[in-house]
């Protein structure tokens, strides 16, 4: 696409997905760029495999409704519940490649919680990076970015 933005329409129209996350934080001096993607049927067919979400979903409807702040927290979703993901666009129909939950694997059975919005979490391994917080609470933007990083 040549510009991007939130899309406000039917996701009928649509093949494949992808999520990308860029944070950096100076406490370790770490830096994430996260870029997740996938495919309509391959989410399906991987999702199935793993076996905790109904193939009978829209996957990328499940994923735009993550980045609703009350989503999370009214269904009591854990990570496994969360359409799989990719990290390779090379991948994207390969659903044995496909990360469950979108997540770092020990986040599986985890319950998602409000101080997270978007699809991917921690999946590159580094820890605290994600699409936003979603707590209201007094940190701002990506869970890595500090408030002195934003412009008001």
């Amino acid at each position: 696409p040549l510009s991007s933005g939130m899309y406000k329409g039917s996701l009928d129209v649509f093949d494949q997905v992808r999520e990308f996350v860029a944070c950096s934080w100076s406490s370790n001096a770490e830096s994430c760029a996260m870029k997740v993607y996938g495919d309509r049927s391959t989410m399906e067919t991987a999702a199935s495999g793993f076996g905790t979400i109904s193939s009978s979903k829209d996957m990328f409807n499940e994923v735009r409704e993550f980045y609703g702040y009350d989503y999370g927290t009214t269904n009591s979703y854990t990570y496994s519940h969360v359409p799989p993901c990719v990290l390779s666009y090379d991948d994207i129909e390969d659903s044995d490649s496909y990360i469950e939950g979108c997540c770092k694997s020990t986040y599986t059975s985890s319950t998602r919680t409000d101080t997270v919005l978007g699809w991917a979490v921690d999946t590159t391994g580094a820890t605290h990076c994600w699409f936003a917080r979603g707590d209201y609470g007094t940190a701002v933007g990506s869970s890595g970015c500090l408030s002195s990083e934003v412009s008001s």
